[in-house]
């Protein structure tokens, strides 16, 4: 039996998305990826091994969740079973708001519900989108770690937890192990683990903020910067630091352990003496923390919203306007801005970047590549997506950047916010549906759903 462990940290001196598939299957002219020698031994998909995952396995719809239109308002994991995990934010009654840990089986039947409920009376104004997010992962024992930033009221299993953000890790059947409650001033994006179970968290810090090194805010005008923690297995913090110059404020969005247990994290900064333009950045740490490198794309405006690891390699996925210099290519992004996958080396090679033609907001890798969720557009005409309300689109491209196959799921903002994508060449989704527009704030229903191949 584990001993459970409660820590408070005190204050003192760290797409889903949209996308628009180009040209409707076939690479952008001029902007064709690159096949590189190295590729040799990685998972090949081909179009003729398995179709899009189209024909819908289940739907489990979950009354209550707070729809937030581009944000992500639910997280999608799964274990090694191939059990899914959601966690997601809901109204009760009017009265109440909670954040539910979901677990359904491979099936879609509910195995267990975590309910962590507070008043709404106990919110503060300072809770905006910044802070109202937690995220969730699971390790390689099937153990799933929380994090995010709620009411220091909030009981996640053995009292209340007296600061405003929080770690916690609880085992597969749903059993606090341990929890940190950590600092008012810290707004978590992301919490990822690496193959040891250290737990590493990503987002934005404030003022008077001190998750066990310090204080980690260092502008010299009122707001946040970025940041990085790490956590051992136990709970016990290692280190954390900031991320960004001195008065650069650096908006963390995701992060994700790479192959050598180190750390890469995506995002955008807002860069000094340049207005209100945000830059797009992708830099990795090593395991114990010190930097290892670092790229951004000053010539575009725009950012990276998610991230996850293939292999040895660094997928990063994001929007962006104006152009962006790639490997030595210029990939214009126009106007209203393109959506793109772009893929690094362990030790941060560009290796090749395909442009989608609109928002790319989620990406998971599997056995077949790497799968992305976006939003279509005029560029991805019918009969594949119809545009205007049935936007949405599910797509697989190759680990060299071949695109393989592309689906419709329905509208934008709704019926697909993040995904998993399984061994098996499954796909599990997490979004929204029946958006009541006249309520405040807005509600829907969870959908939770799988897709499996044809």
């Amino acid at each position: 039996m584990r001993r459970l462990r409660t820590k408070t940290v005190t204050l003192g001196v760290v797409l889903l998305g949209w996308v628009v598939l180009s040209g409707c299957g076939q690479p952008e002219e001029g902007v064709a990826p690159e096949t590189h020698g190295d590729d040799v031994g990685r998972p090949m998909a081909s179009q003729e091994a398995v179709g899009p995952p189209s024909v819908r396995a289940w739907q489990v719809l979950d009354p209550g969740l707070i729809y937030r239109g581009n944000t992500r308002s639910s997280r999608i994991a799964r274990d090694s079973a191939g059990n899914v995990l959601t966690l997601a934010s809901y109204w009760r009654n009017g009265s109440e708001r909670t954040l539910e840990l979901l677990k359904l089986n491979p099936s879609g039947q509910e195995l267990w519900r975590k309910v962590f409920a507070w008043p709404v009376a106990q919110l503060q104004p300072a809770e905006s989108d910044f802070y109202s997010f937690p995220d969730l992962v699971v390790d390689a024992s099937d153990n799933i770690l929380l994090a995010g930033h709620a009411p220091e009221t909030m009981d996640l299993g053995d009292g209340a937890l007296g600061k405003r953000s929080f770690v916690a890790k609880f085992s597969p059947a749903g059993t606090l192990l341990w929890k940190n409650a950590l600092c008012d001033e810290l707004g978590i994006r992301a919490v990822a683990v690496d193959s040891q179970g250290a737990v590493w968290l990503g987002g934005q810090v404030g003022l008077n903020c001190n998750v066990g090194g310090g204080v980690r805010w260092l502008l010299d005008v009122p707001g946040w910067q970025g940041y990085i923690a790490k956590f051992d297995a136990n709970g016990d913090y290692v280190f954390d630091r900031a991320i960004g110059g001195k008065g650069d404020r650096v908006e963390v969005m995701d992060l994700k352990t790479s192959s050598d247990d180190g750390i890469v994290v995506v995002g955008w900064r807002y860069v000094f003496n340049r207005g209100p333009d945000r830059v797009a950045f992708v830099s990795k740490f090593a395991r114990n923390g010190p930097h290892r490198w670092f790229h951004e794309y000053p010539e575009a405006t725009g950012g990276f919203h998610s991230v996850a690891a293939l292999g040895d390699d660094i997928v990063a996925v994001g929007s962006y306007s104006g152009t962006m210099r790639f490997k030595g290519q210029d990939y214009p992004g126009g106007i209203w801005g393109r959506g793109n996958i772009a893929v690094y080396s362990l030790t941060g090679e560009e290796r090749w970047m395909t442009l989608l033609g609109g928002w790319v907001k989620d990406v998971s890798t599997g056995p077949l590549g790497i799968a992305v969720l976006g939003a279509c557009d005029a560029t991805c005409p019918p009969p594949e997506v119809q545009f205007g309300g049935t936007d949405g689109v599910l797509g697989l491209y190759s680990p060299t950047g071949s695109r393989l196959w592309g689906v419709g799921l329905g509208p934008f903002h709704g019926v697909a916010s993040e995904l998993t994508y399984h061994p098996t060449g499954e796909v599990s989704l997490t979004g929204n549906v029946d958006v009541d527009t006249s309520s405040t704030p807005f509600s829907a229903k969870q959908s939770i759903q799988r897709l499996r191949p044809q």
